[in-house]
């Protein structure tokens, strides 16, 4: 089975996304995007960035009607 890859292209640079074998693409774009714009960031760093945007997203599409300490 061939695995799905994205070709981007960014400040005249061409980059091919490909898809980790269980992630979602979308988590994968949106990782490799983090990593593109920004060279300094490390894997690590980006993988908490997404997860940190995702659960604050998450926060405002489900809310909880639990209080919470913010």
């Amino acid at each position: 089975m061939k695995k799905m890859s994205t070709i981007v292209c960014y400040n005249g640079q061409w980059f091919k996304i490909v898809a980790k074998k269980y992630e979602p693409e979308r988590q994968t774009n949106q990782i490799a995007w983090m990593m593109i714009r920004d060279p300094s960031i490390t894997s690590e760093e980006a993988y908490r960035k997404y997860y940190e945007t995702l659960r604050s997203e998450v926060k405002v599409l489900c809310p909880s009607f639990r209080k919470e300490d913010e």
